[in-house]
């Protein structure tokens, strides 16, 4: 499973739904759109 913060960083690694990352609803929501 994948943190808030990995997930940020992926998603601003690929430049790709960075608003996910700043923004975050849930831990489960993230790992879903993940």
């Amino acid at each position: 499973m994948y943190t808030k913060r990995s997930i940020c960083l992926e998603f601003l690694d690929r430049g790709i739904e960075a608003v996910l990352c700043i923004n975050p609803m849930s831990e489960s929501d993230g790992d879903t759109m993940l």
